[in-house]
């Protein structure tokens, strides 16, 4: 019985047309060592202080799903806006996972979840080109696979996030090698088998895309049919199979509706959101990051096209042997993520097994070159050299912590020591941080789950260009504490410097009374804030404005607003983080006014408290030039204390 199995598949594989395999060249472990040192690598690279939308309230959803030990309410209970809303996870396989990654080693778990599924996601390139070879790869052949892994991680870089997308886009790296696997040993039912439970499995991670994992799927499933109706046709039938496992999740209405919405996405959009934007909007023609990937998925389209064309329907993967099929499927695709950069990366993976051709030529039967040979040579060294760079890009950035850069850090541990009065309003973005990081204090006036704070846009919307809006929402929703960004400022016609803090929440009745280095919290000025306004609001410290502005008119200061500006600068240097502001208001006061409480070295001190990607900016080593000057003695400073002169 198991010869005649075995005998079968092998007549299997001969119909289905795969080209018989020279054997491998030599090169002992040297193909694993390239292996590993590409997956550490694309680990490491994965490395960066949290930054991403999203993860807060994932966090938050698979925690108390861990803690209820079973699903959550169905009702929105985290704002005050859309409290009692219908509201399902649709990610709850990877909001279970972040939740277990944080409880066990909090942000740091974050980071190294997204490294590891970022070397999954490398690995599964690195098994696709075995799977397209058909045989384990030469050291030549592996080190054109690791470039072919590299390249293609940019234009992935972008969404190299740890959120529920990273999962999915993970697993559809391996997805050829699993179908490859299943076909090999199961035949038909192995395929549709395999095939049926990763869209299962991708539609409980993130539904929003198990219907582009699905028609990935299907495509590989018809592609496999041989030539003849009733092959073509059970194949077929197969693929509605594997279609329909998208719905086996919890809910499957409300997720079709959810993802209805997406598709839809841009109908009704008031609001930007940098997670999902049209290509065609000139994001190409940028000079960053991001442009980079996206030329190169360009290339890469291009380069799929060609090598599909040029090779013999026999040569080219399994799955991929449809010419209409292939091209039908590349263009749309590419066409998607025209129209929504987010798909990018699944028009990558898409045509990674084509690409895998052009760069092993031993998948078309062509014997490999020995270990020693001058491509293994070019190869290991093109791959060495886009690793590096990659790196000196990277490494700077590295960190297993939150990025204060994105989110209000020190904002949100003041809420949490001074309790001021809710409701609080807050920044689109921040909904993110806040609504994990205040839970169980309060309720946030909306978040990154945008289906079901959509009636918030116009509200957002209209509270950025009009001070009168933003006053009405204060009011209607019975606001008490304020945390947005730190806005910015221009030079008006007169001179004067634009105070958008004082135009859209005058302190009068909005005090400011914490910042960091990129937001700000006010609280209305009542009787319950009055204590809380007495010790910590700011008067003469405003981080909106320029640090040197007490420059202008600090001569015709009465003594009262000196002696507040000088205490309110000494309170923010006295803080565990430093915000930069307060450095350079600190640094600009000390270079200019002999002072004993502002001292070169208590600025010196203060600048060992900033956010270390913040140490080496321009405006700090600037800074630093300046604490470098001659300035008094520490006897006479002593002398100065002693006098409490100024």
């Amino acid at each position: 019985m198991g010869a005649g199995k075995a005998q079968k598949r092998k007549q299997r594989g001969e119909a289905g047309g795969r080209p018989p395999r020279p054997p491998a060249a030599g090169g002992g472990g040297l193909p694993a060592a390239v292996y590993g040192a590409t997956t550490a690598l694309c680990f490491a690279l994965a490395l960066t202080p949290l930054w991403e939308q999203d993860w807060g309230w994932q966090v938050r959803a698979g925690e108390e799903r861990l803690r209820n030990r079973g699903p959550l309410s169905g009702r929105d209970e985290w704002s005050y806006t859309a409290e009692g809303a219908t509201w399902h996870d649709v990610q709850w396989l990877a909001t279970t996972a972040m939740a277990l990654a944080h409880l066990a080693a909090g942000a740091a778990g974050l980071v190294l979840l997204r490294g590891l599924l970022t070397a999954a996601l490398a690995g599964g390139l690195l098994a696709t080109a075995r799977a397209v070879v058909g045989r384990p790869l030469g050291f030549a052949c592996s080190c054109r696979a690791a470039l072919l892994a590299l390249v293609l991680l940019v234009p992935l870089a972008d969404r190299i996030q740890v959120r529920s997308e990273l999962f999915v886009l993970a697993g559809l790296a391996w997805l050829y090698p699993l179908a490859s696997t299943a076909r090999d040993r199961g035949g038909f039912l192995g395929l549709v088998g395999a095939l049926g439970l990763f869209v299962a499995a991708a539609a409980n991670a993130h539904f929003g895309l198990a219907p582009i994992v699905a028609a990935h799927a299907c495509t590989l499933c018809l592609s496999h049919a041989e030539a003849g109706g009733a092959s073509v046709l059970r194949h077929a039938l197969g693929c509605v199979v594997v279609a329909c496992a998208a719905l086996a999740t919890p809910h499957p209405v409300y997720r079709l509706r959810f993802f209805y919405a997406h598709v839809f996405y841009f109908a009704d959009k008031k609001l930007s959101n940098p997670d999902h934007l049209r290509l065609t909007a000139g994001m190409a023609l940028q000079r960053d990051a991001r442009a980079v990937g996206f030329w190169v998925w360009g290339s890469c389209n291009l380069l799929a096209a060609a090598v599909h064309a040029r090779h013999p329907r026999a040569r080219l993967p399994r799955g991929y042997r449809s010419r209409p099929l292939f091209n039908g499927a590349l263009a749309v695709l590419f066409l998607a993520s025209l129209e929504r950069i987010r798909l990018v990366p699944f028009s990558v993976l898409y045509m990674a097994p084509v690409l895998a051709v052009a760069l092993c030529p031993e998948a078309t039967g062509r014997p490999e070159p020995g270990p020693r040979s001058l491509d293994a040579g070019l190869g290991l060294l093109a791959s060495v050299g886009l690793g590096a760079l990659m790196w000196a890009h990277q490494a700077p950035k590295m960190g297993l912590t939150v990025s204060t850069h994105e989110w209000p850090i020190d904002s949100a541990e003041f809420l949490l020591a001074a309790a001021p009065a809710g409701n609080v309003y807050h920044s689109f973005t921040f909904g993110n941080y806040l609504v994990y990081h205040l839970r169980g204090r309060y309720r946030v006036y909306g978040d990154t789950r945008e289906t079901i704070f959509k009636h918030l846009e116009a509200e957002y919307l209209a509270a950025y260009g009009s001070p009168d809006a933003l006053g009405d929402i204060l009011e209607r929703r019975n606001i008490n504490t304020i945390v947005v960004k730190i806005p910015g400022t221009r030079r008006l016609p007169d001179g004067r410097w634009e105070d958008v803090i004082e135009t859209f929440t005058p302190r009068e009745r909005w005090p400011i009374v914490f910042f960091d280095d990129n937001s700000i919290v006010c609280v209305r000025r009542t009787e319950r804030h009055a204590a809380l306004v007495r010790e910590h609001e700011y008067m003469a410290l405003n981080p909106a404005l320029p640090f040197n502005l007490w420059q202008v008119d600090f001569q015709t200061w009465p003594p009262e607003k000196v002696r507040a500006f000088r205490t309110e600068v000494a309170r923010c240097l006295d803080r565990p983080r430093v915000p930069r502001y307060c450095v350079m208001v600190a640094a600009s006061w000390a270079r200019t006014v002999t002072d004993p409480l502002l001292t070169r070295n208590a600025v010196r001190r203060a600048m060992a408290k900033l956010d270390p990607k913040f140490r080496e900016q321009e405006q700090i080593v600037m800074a630093k030039a300046w604490m470098a000057e001659p300035g008094l003695s520490e006897e006479q400073l002593e002398r100065l204390r002693n006098a409490e002169e100024l």
